[in-house]
């Protein structure tokens, strides 16, 4: 499942074990974005790279957890009243991470939190500008992906401008139905999938092509740090993920709900760094946005694992951006209009897939900039959040601001700290797209 731009399958049949929250989380974060990483190390530099993601994954690891605390709090003192999105039922508001029925008060989605933090109306203008950007360009990194990867595997027979156009109207079909459910049974391919594409990239890395240590750079360029910090971004982050687990998640889950996240980001931590190391020492200089990009053309094995990573973005696709079509269709339009849910779910496809097939060669440059708008969600609102909900709850009796976990001196200024880091990456992840468009 995604709520930020990540082209992930669906974590269905939680029945909320600690384990089982943690193995969701992991499927979460780690996804074709991993095969960016390796570039970022190109492209920054080992070190700053390491730094990039250390402190990514420490703003990562707090916010994720606010936005968790957040949502509980509302589920506990309800702050703001359960809303209906477009007919969904309670298990595919789960599957999308948005809220379901009005008995349903333990979904909570980025919208509600909107509303409980800002009220209702600044409420629905900070999610059209949040929510709205970060998947409308996580989408466009799907289809960008597909076109390019897609590409590659037939060898270039079929250009990836025209293939992305193609793939663009098959998601007509599979964005029709009002909610994901149907795809809650791909989750087991589109793991089989990954597992099987990033095994074979480290066996060519490392058993076939080689670790060449000399080829690495220590300090790359400043464009190319800034790119990486997008695409890091982009990569770490599943706040809004979390929604969805955690209202499957059972009690013993949501006690620990801290040290999962911690732990589970730790873990995505050294797989991102081994995986972009290993990869990056491997192959150096002439490492690629697309890791497969580097793998052999000719073999038959490479073009079925490119195949089934295709297969797996274009059916997870639709988990980008429903959130987005919701959005409309909570604020905007009668969901039970077909005719006017229709028009605009196939817009928003459709610009997506035009936007996709004129820049289908500046992947990395996509993801940097879907990671800027990826940081508003993430790094920005979590703390908002958690510093707005905390004032109401002290503001009705809720014991003030020291008794809560995120009230003290230090606490507010790591969230002023978030909120500034969230600001920094946005600019410096959209300037660095922007040059990247212009100059590539």
């Amino acid at each position: 499942m995604t709520d930020r731009g990540h082209t992930v399958t669906t974590t269905t049949a939680l029945t909320g074990s600690p384990v089982e929250v943690s193995i969701n989380l992991l499927k979460c974060v780690v996804t074709c974005a991993v095969l960016e990483m390796p570039y970022c190390a190109s492209r920054a530099g080992v070190v700053p790279a390491a730094a990039v993601c250390c402190i990514v994954y420490v703003i990562t690891v707090r916010t994720t957890t606010q936005v968790a605390t957040c949502a509980a709090l509302i589920s506990s003192t309800q702050t703001a009243p359960a809303r209906s999105y477009g007919g969904l039922t309670v298990q595919e508001a789960r599957v999308l991470g948005l809220d379901g029925d009005d008995d349903s008060d333990d979904v909570v989605s980025y919208m509600q939190l909107c509303h409980a933090a800002f009220g209702e109306r600044v409420g629905d203008y900070i999610a059209w500008g949040s929510i709205m950007p970060c998947q409308w360009f996580g989408g466009l990194t799907a289809m960008v992906f597909l076109g390019q990867n897609t590409s590659s595997m037939l060898e270039g027979h079929i250009q990836p401008g025209s293939l992305t156009l193609l793939l663009t109207t098959i998601q007509f079909a599979l964005c029709a139905p009002r909610s994901t459910g149907y795809l809650a049974y791909t989750s087991l391919f589109g793991n089989v999938a990954f597992v099987l594409g990033v095994g074979t990239m480290m066996y060519y890395a490392l058993c076939v092509h080689g670790v060449h240590l000399d080829d690495m750079e220590t300090y790359g360029t400043v464009h190319g740090t800034m790119e990486a910090f997008g695409i890091i971004i982009f990569s770490f982050s599943a706040q809004a993920e979390m929604l969805g687990i955690l209202s499957s998640a059972n009690a013993n889950a949501k006690r620990i709900i801290g040290k999962i996240i911690l732990y589970v980001q730790t873990a995505i931590l050294v797989i991102f760094l081994g995986f972009s190391y290993a990869v990056y020492a491997a192959y150096g200089s002439s490492t690629k946005a697309i890791a497969f990009d580097m793998l052999p053309e000719g073999s038959y094995f490479v073009r079925i694992v490119r195949l089934l990573m295709t297969l797996m973005v274009t059916m997870s696709y639709p988990l980008v951006v429903f959130p987005l079509f919701h959005v409309f269709e909570t604020t905007v339009i009668d969901p039970g209009d077909v005719w006017s849910r229709t028009i605009v779910r196939w817009t928003i496809i459709l610009t997506n897939g035009i936007v996709a097939a004129t820049f289908v060669d500046h992947f990395a440059t996509i993801t940097a900039i879907s990671g800027g708008f990826a940081a508003v969600v993430a790094f920005i609102l979590p703390p908002l959040f958690s510093l707005l909900l905390r004032k109401e709850v002290s503001s009705h009796g809720g014991g003030g601001p020291s008794s809560h976990p995120h009230g003290g001196l230090l606490e507010r200024g790591l969230d002023y700290a978030s909120i500034a880091m969230g600001s920094v990456a946005l600019i410096m992840s959209v300037v660095a797209g922007v040059m990247g468009l212009a100059y590539d």
